[in-house]
This record gives structure tokens, sequence and C-alpha cells, in this order.
């Protein structure tokens, strides 16, 4: 068995406890889905995985709560068209829109026609992201880090591009994946020197000897930066707020899939306990709590941890973005400058972008 593979299961074994204060949720609060009651939702990432676990547990909804339409923002349109019709089956609408949210260009691309669609959007699911099993870091064709444009730049655009549609409502939701790897791999402090560039490592770092796992939790810990801040500045009625499904081995990133074939089937139930692991219908909860629940109208900027060193969700009331379940806290997400810094250095960058002609 590879030896990254073994230090992951060590290092996120929960077999230790941590003291922390802990408040808890109503049950009527944790499985409140009224929000979402003929709402317009835009999802990204929604063929696999996660995603697409978000979409059947919508189709899934009793009917007083189901939203009205669903924005599929995708990279394959036959995906996506079969992703669509789980919704069209139990009469929710549906749009597609296709493109390659790594690139910044697309991404752009892709809100002008969200506009072309829809005059509101109540609901703006960030969930699109990677997980490389790569040793070096990989760069584009534009010159940024693979996790970077994908896992972080495409929420940054499609928020401040959307922007219009999400303030249409009296009050709308934007509703992020984030990761506990931002404390566990990142330790919380962000490097602003390496986050997009081709220079840098890729694997390892404090917590982790995985390939990518600095990249990956670097580009997560700067979504939940860029969140914090926004969540300061956002036009009222718009909220932000994070999500944390655990871990999830039954996606498709790359490093669970990579893990799953390395690891001898007889030996996968012990390694699941090893790593608390959750199913994907599991894993979905928190986020599907901060998209529905009456509990989160009027809070932003928070951090749903419903405890990723547990396979059993533990229903937590949410935290400051930068506060974990166990009372830790995310140095960098803490520091209201460097999320200025984050929040100001990303729109430099963007606008780097804005007028790159796209190939359609």
């Amino acid at each position: 068995m590879n030896l990254r593979f073994v230090s992951l299961t060590i290092l996120l074994s929960p077999l230790f406890t941590l003291s922390a204060s802990y408040n808890f949720l109503s049950a009527n609060s944790i499985n409140d889905r009224s929000y979402l009651s003929n709402k317009t939702v835009l999802i990204t990432g929604p063929t696999s995985g996660l995603g697409l676990q978000v979409v059947k547990d919508l189709a899934s909804l009793p009917t007083q709560n189901k939203p009205f339409k669903v924005i599929l923002l995708a990279r394959s349109e036959s995906k996506a068209i079969s992703t669509s019709e789980i919704l069209k089956n139990v009469d929710i609408k549906t749009e597609i829109i296709v493109g390659d949210l790594s690139s910044p260009n697309q991404v752009f691309r892709m809100a002008e026609e969200t506009k072309n669609l829809v005059n509101s959007i109540d609901v703006l699911i960030i969930n699109a992201g990677m997980f490389s099993t790569a040793t070096e870091r990989e760069v584009q064709s534009d010159g940024l880090e693979k996790h970077f444009a994908l896992n972080y730049l495409h929420q940054t655009i499609l928020i401040t591009q959307l922007l219009p549609l999400l303030t249409s409502p009296s009050s709308s939701r934007v509703c992020i994946m984030g990761s506990y790897t931002t404390l566990e791999f990142a330790k919380g402090k962000l490097d602003f020197s390496t986050l997009h560039s081709k220079e840098g490592k890729s694997m390892g770092g404090p917590g982790s000897s995985l390939p990518s796992a600095h990249v990956y939790s670097h580009a997560k810990l700067a979504q939940h930066m860029w969140a914090k801040h926004a969540s300061k500045v956002m036009p009222k009625g718009v909220t932000i707020n994070v999500a944390c499904p655990g871990n999830v081995p039954g996606t498709n990133l790359d490093t669970w899939s990579e893990l799953r074939s390395k690891i001898p089937r007889f030996l996968m139930p012990g390694v699941n306990w090893l790593l608390a692991s959750r199913t994907v219908e599991v894993g979905v909860q928190p986020m599907m709590f901060i998209m529905g629940s009456s509990y989160m109208t009027s809070k932003t900027g928070t951090f749903t941890d419903w405890s990723w060193k547990k396979k059993s969700l533990q229903y937590f009331e949410p935290k400051p973005i930068e506060e974990y379940h166990n009372g830790e806290v995310a140095e960098s997400v803490a520091d209201p400058q460097q999320c200025s810094r984050l929040y100001d250095e990303t729109e430099a960058l963007m606008e780097r972008f804005k007028e790159v002609p796209v190939a359609v």
C-alpha cells in the first residue's frame, strides 16, 4: 500500500477528541428545506459526486419545498442533459450552460449566458472542484495553477458577475462547498506567494503528504477567506455561507479514485472507519441545510462543520467561517487584512480575463 495513503488515514483518524463547547441545532432546523420552495437555483459541477447528490436531493423534496428551476453549469453537455432529466421527471424546470469552469474567460461567458436566461437567482451553489493526484504543480495555458482556477476563481467570478441576479429577489443565498482540509492540510494559513503560480510545491505540507494536498487545501482556504470578506460587503439581502461535507470517498475526485484503486477491497471498511468516511447522501446534508433551512435566514459569514472526524453527522450550530467544530481557528480567515488583500488581488486578477475572447 502506498505510504502516502497510510499517512492520510493516520492523519484523519478520529480516535482522539478535542475539547470544545457545542451548541446543537434542533431537528426542525436540520430538516427544514422550506426556503427552496419555488426558487431558482444555480449549481456548478452538478453531474457527479456531491453536486449530483444535491440535484437528487432537490428532486426528492416534498412538492411544497421543490424549487421552480435549476440551472446546471457543467463541462459535459451529455452528462448535464442526463442530470436534468432527474429534475424534469418531478416537474422542476431546468436550464443547461456548458463550459469549462477552470477557464476564467469561459466562466465570464457562462455568467453572461445566465443573465440572458433568468432575471433572478435565489440560491447559488459553488460546488465544482478538483483534487488531482499529480505530484507536481499543474499549470494551465493561461498561467493559473489548476486547483486555484477551478476550486477558487470560478467562485469569485460567478458570484461577482451574478450579483445583479442575486439582488433581484428580496433575499438570496450563496452556498459554498468548503473543506476541512483548510485546517488539516493548510493549517489555516494562506501562502500568498505561490497561490496561483507555476512556482511552489504541490504535494505535502504540514498536514499531509498527499499529492496536490498543498494546492488543493490552499485553494479551498482562499474560498473561505474570500467568502469571509464578501460576507461583509455583499448587498443587503445576499448571504454567503460555507458548508463542509467531511470525507466522502464516493465522489469522483481523482485523489479518492486513486485511494480506492490502491487499497485492497477487504481493507476498505477499516480505511473508511479510520477516515470517518461518509456516503455522498450523508456528506451533502450540511450543504442542503445552508441552502434550504429557514434557520439560515439572514445569517451570513458562517461555516457549517458537522465534524469531519466522525462518520455520523454532528449537528452543530454554524460558526464564523474561520472557526471549526473543535474550536480551532484558521488564522488567515480570521485576519481581516489578509482576507481584504485576497479579495482585492482577486479583483485585479479577474480583470485580466474579463475581456479575453472565448471560442464557443
